[in-house]
């Protein structure tokens, strides 16, 4: 996306994600983060060099059948 969403408030939220669906395979989420998880999430969320840098990482350790693809779309 070319821009992030605009902000929503508490009345406009319908509910919690609970799974994700990637590449057909069903993805639970944990439904609470650990200290460590929580204080990564709002410095990723902060920082684009961080962002990158995680991204960057994670496509290191996934299997070569796992990499990720840009959007041909």
């Amino acid at each position: 996306m070319s821009a992030p969403d605009r902000p929503v408030s508490e009345n406009e939220l319908l509910g919690r994600v609970t799974s994700v669906i990637r590449a057909g395979k069903l993805i639970a989420l944990p439904a609470e983060m650990s200290v460590a998880a929580k204080l990564i999430a709002q410095i990723v969320r902060r920082s684009v060099p961080a962002a990158r840098a995680l991204v960057y990482l994670h496509g290191m350790i996934q299997s070569p059948g796992e990499a990720a693809h840009p959007c041909q779309g």
